[in-house]
């Protein structure tokens, strides 16, 4: 299955007006800025099939076994690793989206450095949630569907269990013993539902496994590529997280900025926003290069919708990127996820070379969200035009939920320098 999508270049004239040659790699289609030393790679492949598929998820957990000490993944013979889109980590069951493309590029070139967003290295800080080390730093938060508490109180109602010495045949005698976790995966151990009496309910098998994040709210922002860059072998896979930890641009001298922003990318935090909006408004200045990708997408069961899409803009004065992780649970929770990069071309830029100016590029991340507790506290008198967002599609009118703070300390704006 192949997505509709396609990379859109001005016409030949416009580009060679501006220096800038289309080109082709295979199927890897190029835009070259040949003033500025930039290059804009785009790719569009298909969903993986079946080996694809488990090659995705081996490297997946290839590349977590080596990131964390305290992970526990099954290994290939697990019996339990016979569905080809899902593995295990420590006590949770994860799987992939089943709508993922994972082969698609979309590269931001100059120099021997380059940016690049895409779905693998998304899931990677998604799974990576799961596991004990890094729960502090990205807590694991479990959206429920609103008819989850319901569900469970009807259960405990009727006397049933998810304990597991219930489930071998133990006798319930106490009323409190049927109550249930607070969430029907909370379980951790249980297998089998049971009632009062301790007789197996076939039809009632709950997870054996802790809940996971089903909706795969990944903080990921872009994949960084540096030829001095140590961690994974030149690429650092940036989340908002991770750049809450940069050195503030205000602390650093000139001078010493100058020069430890050439050759690798270096990070830093600011205190405001460096994207030009006029910039990018201005309706007189044609658009050299435009393409979007979904890197994957899911319906939730059903019960919502998760699409992870980036936007890619070029023109003669500036480039653009949009990613948006946009999330809703019907009835319950709409949540939107946004990093946006911008550069402004200079002439003096070399491609991040010693001769050349430092490259700037600008990193916005703006969370959004409104959930049922926020549409619960609105007066039924005047109820939010904002509750709507819960039960339809809402991706592209984002810009009216209001911002959430990521998480204390962390800051909204940095630069990608080199």
């Amino acid at each position: 299955m192949a997505k509709q999508i396609k990379a859109v270049f001005a016409d030949k004239p416009t580009l060679e007006k501006h220096n800038c040659f289309k080109e082709e790699n295979g199927n890897i289609e190029i835009l070259r800025n040949e003033s500025t030393g930039w290059s804009f790679e785009s790719l569009h492949s298909k969903i993986p099939n079946e080996l694809e598929l488990q090659n995705l998820i081996k490297g997946l957990k290839s590349s977590l076994r080596s990131k964390y000490n305290s992970l526990a993944v099954s290994d290939e013979g697990d019996d339990q690793e016979q569905d080809d889109d899902n593995f295990q980590i420590n006590e949770f069951r994860l799987h992939i989206p089943p709508m993922i493309f994972d082969k698609d590029i979309m590269r931001l070139k100059v120099g021997v450095n380059s940016i690049s967003i895409n779905a693998a290295d998304a899931l990677n800080l998604w799974a990576s949630q799961h596991v004990e080390e890094n729960l502090a730093e990205r807590p694991l938060k479990i959206v429920k569907v609103p008819c989850s508490t319901r569900w469970m109180s009807k259960l405990a109602s009727e006397g049933f269990s998810t304990d597991a010495s219930t489930a071998s045949g133990d006798k319930k005698d106490n009323a409190s013993d049927k109550k249930l976790p607070e969430s029907v995966f909370d379980i951790g151990t249980a297998a089998i539902a049971t009632n009062a009496t301790g007789a197996a309910q076939e039809p009632l098998i709950l997870a054996t496994n802790k809940a996971y994040d089903w909706t795969f709210g990944s903080d990921y922002c872009c994949t960084i590529n540096s030829r001095e860059a140590e961690a994974d072998g030149g690429r650092r896979i940036l989340g908002a997280i991770d750049l809450s930890s940069q050195t503030r641009l205000d602390d650093i001298q000139p001078k010493e900025l100058e020069t430890s922003a050439k050759g690798s990318w270096k990070v830093f935090s600011e205190s405001q926003s460096g994207i030009d909006i006029g910039l990018l408004r201005q309706t007189n200045v044609p658009i050299l290069f435009y393409d979007e990708y979904i890197m994957y997408q899911d319906d939730l069961e059903d019960c919502g919708e998760t699409i992870f899409e980036v936007k890619l803009r070029v023109m003669p004065t500036c480039w653009f990127v949009l990613s948006k992780l946009y999330v809703r649970v019907d009835g319950s929770l709409v949540r939107s996820k946004e990093t946006r990069l911008f550069h402004k071309f200079s002439s003096s830029a070399a491609g991040c070379t010693s001769s050349g100016s430092p490259v700037v590029v600008h990193v916005e991340v703006t969370w959004r969200e409104y959930s049922l507790g926020a549409a619960e506290n609105d007066t039924n008198e005047s109820p939010s035009p904002l509750r709507r967002f819960l039960y339809q599609n809402s991706k592209d009118s984002t810009h009216m939920l209001p911002e959430v703070s990521q998480k204390e300390g962390i800051h909204r704006f940095y630069t990608l320098r080199c």
